[in-house]
């Protein structure tokens, strides 16, 4: 079930911007050690779209990172209220204003 839904994802949302072209990506690291925290990255589009990705490698929770405005795509916990929990991934698309 899990694989299915994000292979839909993929072929929903994420091709179409990868066709459509990147035109600039951005990465920031999270937490205290770059080697063991987590990372933030985004791709944008030359229409303005953006794709985000968030997750979390170390072993504690780390401050949740802005999101871009925008939809949830796929979230590997629950939507809490809080910090980025230790093996967390949040996959965004949103917008550039």
């Amino acid at each position: 079930m899990l694989t299915a839904q994000l292979l839909t994802i993929r072929r929903e949302k994420i091709v179409p911007l990868i066709k459509s072209g990147f035109v600039s990506a951005h990465r920031q690291l999270l937490g205290a050690d770059p080697r063991m925290g987590g990372v933030d990255v985004r791709w944008q589009t030359e229409s303005g779209d953006v794709l985000q990705i968030v997750a979390n490698f170390a072993g504690y929770e780390l401050p949740m990172p802005a999101l871009v405005d925008g939809e949830s795509l796929w979230r590997s916990r629950p939507d809490v209220a809080g910090g980025l929990a230790s093996g967390d991934m949040i996959v965004r698309l949103g917008r550039n204003r």
